[in-house]
């Protein structure tokens, strides 16, 4: 499966949108925080939806559970609102809610676009 990461800012969702297509590995998420962390300063906007639904998550246990420490130090800190979108929920990902939860970050796993977009509006 080709990896592809893709990160644009969407003005009518006031957000910055992000695609993971292949493997989730740690350099598609170096890259996917690099990428966030450019256009949040560009576009002053402190909210992430993350699709992973055409990605394989390929993180350990242990990545996944420092990969909240990783995002803090590439300026993803507490202001921000990030939302996940899976195809169906499992195990890693509700780890890594968890875990970026018990840190102070807000995040939250969807399965729908929609749902996402709903709690980062205040829904």
């Amino acid at each position: 499966m080709t990896k592809k990461v893709d990160v644009v800012y969407n003005s009518n969702w006031n957000c910055i949108v992000n695609t993971i297509i292949g493997a989730v590995d740690t350099p598609s998420t170096e890259e996917l925080i690099s990428g966030v962390a450019a256009l949040s300063e560009k576009h002053n906007c402190r909210r992430c939806i993350t699709d992973i639904r055409q990605a394989e998550n390929q993180l350990s246990i242990m990545e996944l559970y420092y990969l909240p420490e990783r995002a803090v130090q590439g300026n993803f800190d507490r202001t921000w609102k990030r939302a996940i979108v899976v195809n169906e929920l499992f195990d890693e990902a509700i780890f890594y809610e968890d875990t970026a939860n018990n840190q102070g970050l807000m995040v939250r796993i969807f399965t729908s676009t929609e749902d996402a977009l709903d709690w980062l509006n205040g829904a």
